[in-house]
C-alpha cells in the first residue's frame, strides 16, 4: 500500500522542493533534511523516516514556494465543524489532516500569488481568527505534520499506540481568492527582522521576587501558557509561545525572561543548561517568521 505521505507529497507541484524535519520532542533532538524533491523523498529518505517516527521523532515538512511568492495558507488545531464551515463558504481545502483524534491541519491554496509577506501573513492572520485557528500557525514558513506518520506526543498514546496522522484531499483546483470579499487588513505586522534578533549575548537573570519591567510581555506569555493544556511536549509549547511574542514585537530580553518564568518545571527540564535552551528555542522560533 502506498505510504500517505507520497500522497500528499504528490499534491505539489513535481519540482516543488520540500524542507522536511523530524522532532523528538522528549529529547529536543532534530534531524533535518534540506530541499527534498519527490523522487528523492520517495527513494532515499522514506524508510529512514519511517524509522525515526519508530522511534520516537515527529515528522513535519514545509514546501519550499516558488519564485514570485506564496499561494499556500496552513490552518492549524481546527475542529471538523470548522472545516464544514470553510467549505460552506467556498474555500475547500486542497487537504487536511486529522493529526490527532478529532483535531485537524487545513492547507488552503488560492490562485493568486502573495507576494509581499506582511500582506499575507495579515489575510493568514483573518483566516486564523475567522475559523478559530491556532495562532501560533501564522507564518510565511509554518512546518505541516506528514500524513502516514504516527503523532508522538505522550498526550495522545492511548492503549499502547499513537495515532497516525491521516491525509484526506479534498481538491485539487486552487480557491479563487477575491481580496474585496475580505475586511480591510488592519495594519502592517510589528514582526522584526531576524537581523534584530540576537542570538548570542547572555540573558539576564531572573531574581526571584525581582520586579519585572515587560509586564506585558509577561501577561501574555502566561496566558499562553495558563490557556493550552500541557502534555508531553512543553518544549513544543514553549517554542510556540516564543513565536507568538516574536510575531507582536516583544524583544528577547522580555521573552526570555517570560519564558524563564512561566515554562512549567523548567529548572528541571533543562537543568544545567536553561539559558542555552532558551536562546535557541528563540532562534529557531525567529527563523519562522
Amino acid at each position: 500500500m502506498e505510504h500517505l505521505s507520497l500522497k500528499q507529497l504528490s499534491l505539489y507541484p513535481i519540482t516543488t522542493h520540500f524542507f522536511v524535519k523530524a522532532i523528538n520532542l522528549e529529547t529536543d533532538e532534530i534531524k533535518v533534511k534540506k530541499d527534498i524533491v519527490y523522487f528523492e523523498y520517495s527513494t532515499k529518505y522514506l524508510a529512514y523516516l519511517k524509522h525515526l517516527n519508530c522511534a520516537g521523532f515527529n515528522v513535519f515538512f514545509f514546501p519550499r514556494p516558488a519564485a514570485g511568492g506564496r499561494v499556500d495558507f496552513l490552518l492549524d488545531d481546527l475542529k471538523k465543524e470548522s472545516i464544514d464551515e470553510l467549505v460552506r463558504d467556498g474555500l475547500k481545502p486542497l487537504y487536511y489532516l486529522e493529526t490527532s483524534p478529532a483535531n485537524f491541519q487545513v492547507i488552503l491554496r488560492f490562485d493568486t500569488t502573495i507576494e509581499d509577506k506582511d500582506e499575507y501573513l495579515e489575510i493568514n492572520r483573518y483566516f486564523v481568527k475567522k475559523y478559530n485557528a491556532d495562532a501560533g500557525s501564522i507564518g510565511t514558513e509554518h512546518f505541516f505534520r506528514l500524513a502516514g506518520y504516527t503523532n508522538r506526543k505522550e498526550k495522545y498514546y492511548r492503549n499502547g499506540q499513537y495515532p497516525f496522522v491521516r491525509l484526506t484531499a479534498a481538491t485539487d483546483e486552487p480557491v479563487v481568492l477575491d481580496k474585496s470579499l475580505l475586511p480591510i487588513l488592519p495594519r502592517k505586522s510589528k514582526i522584526p527582522k531576524k537581523d534584530n534578533i540576537n542570538t548570542t549575548a547572555p540573558l539576564p537573570p531572573t531574581a526571584a521576587g525581582e520586579k519585572k519591567d515587560n509586564d506585558s510581555c509577561d501577561k501574555y506569555i502566561s496566558a499562553i501558557y495558563r490557556n493550552t493544556k500541557v502534555g508531553g511536549d512543553i518544549s513544543l509549547l514553549d517554542w510556540k509561545a516564543t513565536r507568538i511574542a516574536l510575531s507582536h514585537g516583544f524583544s528577547q530580553d522580555e521573552i526570555a525572561a517570560a519564558i524563564r518564568k512561566y515554562s512549567p518545571n523548567i529548572e528541571n527540564r533543562k537543568k544545567g543548561h536553561i539559558d542555552d535552551y532558551i536562546l535557541r528555542t528563540i532562534k529557531n522560533a525567529a527563523t519562522r517568521l
